[in-house]
């Protein structure tokens, strides 16, 4: 998966990383608080990636959606929403702004016997090309759905003593249909700035067992 990492000089890192710590207590801006964030994860060779940037450069695949796919750690499945902003403009509603969405990770209710989707990770407004149909020039909503990787056990068995649902997975679909490829952990900071915190590639055994829970 093609997905820019944003990174920093280690000793560069842990300068910024001391400035905003001390700037932190004159000033408990979130601009401060998030750049800490960044900077403690760098400071030690990590890397970043800013999602909504990563978003518009992978692009659409050849249905229209995007190639690239993020939720929740803990959900089992991932769904993308298209999204509209209508106007009332002469007496009707227009869509005057499309080409965002959100990301929805799956829930599950206390009894455990039902599920729910719930808004995640939303993409601006103007970040795709506008949803319109090629052929008949009219906006198209469209939801779509796909499995989320299997987390290997060796990525996996460090990350027990936190919650999974504070960590993300972004990975790669060509097609929505098919088995991801290419994932990658991260840990939010900012609603666009994500720590790298592993990438892996799924065995064939691995990618097995995603298309039987299809």
């Amino acid at each position: 998966m093609e997905v820019e990492q944003l990174a920093v000089p280690k000793k560069k890192a842990a300068e910024e990383y001391e400035a905003y710590k001390q700037e932190l207590r004159y000033a408990k801006s979130q601009f401060n608080r998030d750049m800490l964030g960044l900077y403690a994860h760098m400071k030690h060779g990590g890397k970043v990636i800013d999602l909504w940037e990563a978003m518009k450069l992978a692009s659409l695949n050849e249905q229209g959606d995007p190639k690239l796919a993020v939720c929740r750690a803990d959900s089992p499945k991932c769904q993308f929403i298209r999204k509209f902003r209508n106007a009332w403009i002469n007496n009707n509603w227009a869509i005057v702004e499309s080409g965002g969405g959100v990301f929805r990770s799956m829930h599950r209710q206390s009894n455990g016997h039902h599920t729910y989707f719930e808004d995640d990770v939303k993409i601006p407004e103007g970040f795709f090309p506008d949803w319109k149909d090629a052929q008949t020039n009219k906006f198209v909503e469209r939801t779509v759905e796909t499995i989320t990787p299997i987390i290997p056990a060796k990525i996996l068995n460090p990350l027990r003593s936190h919650k999974l649902e504070n960590y993300h997975v972004l990975w790669e679909v060509e097609d929505w249909k098919l088995v991801p490829k290419d994932p990658m952990l991260l840990k939010r900071i900012t609603p666009n700035m994500f720590l790298v915190l592993a990438t892996w590639n799924l065995s064939k055994l691995e990618q097995a067992v995603i298309r039987g829970r299809a």
